[in-house]
């Protein structure tokens, strides 16, 4: 999979797992290649926890017929660039181990698509351990009120 994906050598372990078990998954149940990563990804539930910053005015995202499409509609700044000759472009995905991962490329005159830099995550992994620790003292606390209940009777 690292030699498949340009600039596979710099993503993470954790992504590149993840990614492989999807397909093999998708393999195993469609009987085919998925057509692209869109088409592992499940319809997101929680689509507007990731434009919660964004006021609703701001920004949109919606599926439509098409599971493996979303649309994300942007309110950019009056003042717009031309819109031809842009070479660089700003990826966005959301997955299960990273609620947001994003990256720019460049487009070069010969038609080469380069990264730039390693890109950004948004990882969920603290925010879950910490509800998850939560739970388990919760359910601790609940069994050791139930034992001093049974003592006390």
């Amino acid at each position: 999979m690292r030699e498949a994906v340009a600039g596979g050598r710099d993503l993470p372990s954790a992504l590149i797992t993840s990614r492989s078990r999807k397909v093999t998954a998708f393999v195993r149940v469609q009987g085919r290649l998925p057509a692209g990563l869109s088409e592992l990804e499940a319809v997101p539930r929680a689509a507007r926890m990731l434009l919660s910053a964004c006021d609703g005015q701001q920004a949109t995202i919606v599926r439509g017929d098409d599971p493996r499409r979303a649309l994300l509609r942007l309110q950019l700044p009056c003042r717009q660039a031309r819109r031809s000759g842009h070479t660089t472009a700003l990826g966005v995905d959301w997955g299960l181990n990273t609620l947001l991962s994003a990256g720019a490329a460049r487009l070069h005159g010969d038609g080469r698509i380069t990264a730039l830099g390693a890109g950004g995550m948004f990882r969920t992994a603290g925010g879950l351990a910490r509800v998850h620790r939560l739970r388990r003292n919760g359910e601790h606390l609940h069994a050791e009120n139930g034992h001093c209940r049974q003592l006390i009777g």
